[in-house]
């Protein structure tokens, strides 16, 4: 069972530290950087954008849309995947990681949506969409790049190994919440082409 994040004011507040302390790595991490540094990397990345999952949950929960939102994710495979060859990225492995993170926020959203039923929800005003989806767009831009550097490694027998000791180099720049591990996983899940891991507290 995902386990469900347990405070709305606080859920993924460390996702959003690890965010600040690591954007550096993420956005300059060079071409040639070895495995180890371009999967951390990837993991600074995701974190980063799994932490817009809760102000994307809490607009939807208070303009009462749906978390899935088809035709939309529809179209940001297609995009991705498009991107992706530009970057010589297998399109195939973009949509299925995009996918990936799609189902990971999903994960966050819908814990967040199961605690408001109880408590009623927030009270103070969301950020709307429209101020959100630009810092998706440039973490998913990012992303694609990212996954460029790591094409050589993601086929290697190493590969999991190297992605545990990078969640580890990321842990050690962030505070990490265990409420964050199922998501984390989902997210992380086709990164190595062998298969994914499980994201420990």
């Amino acid at each position: 069972m995902l386990p469900l994040l347990s405070r709305s004011s606080s859920i993924f507040r460390h996702l959003v530290v690890a965010g600040l302390a690591t954007s550096a790595l993420a956005i300059a991490a060079p071409a040639a950087a070895d495995g180890s540094t371009a999967l951390t990397n990837v993991v600074a990345l995701v974190t980063q954008r799994l932490a817009l999952a809760p102000p994307v949950a809490q607009f939807k929960w208070q303009t009462g849309k749906s978390i899935t939102d088809t035709s939309r994710e529809q179209r940001l495979l297609a995009d991705v995947a498009n991107k992706a060859k530009t970057q010589g990225v297998d399109p195939s492995f973009a949509r299925t990681f995009f996918g990936d993170q799609i189902e990971a926020s999903k994960i966050v959203q819908n814990a967040l949506f199961e605690q408001w039923r109880k408590t009623g929800g927030p009270k103070e005003p969301g950020t709307d969409l429209a101020a959100i989806r630009p810092k998706l767009d440039q973490l998913d831009a990012a992303l694609i790049q990212a996954l460029a550097r790591i094409q050589a490694i993601r086929a290697q027998p190493n590969c999991q190994s190297e992605l545990s000791q990078s969640l580890a180099n990321w842990k050690q720049l962030s505070s990490f919440d265990s409420s964050q591990s199922g998501a984390l996983t989902q997210a992380l899940s086709h990164v190595c082409a062998g298969g994914g891991m499980s994201v420990q507290g």
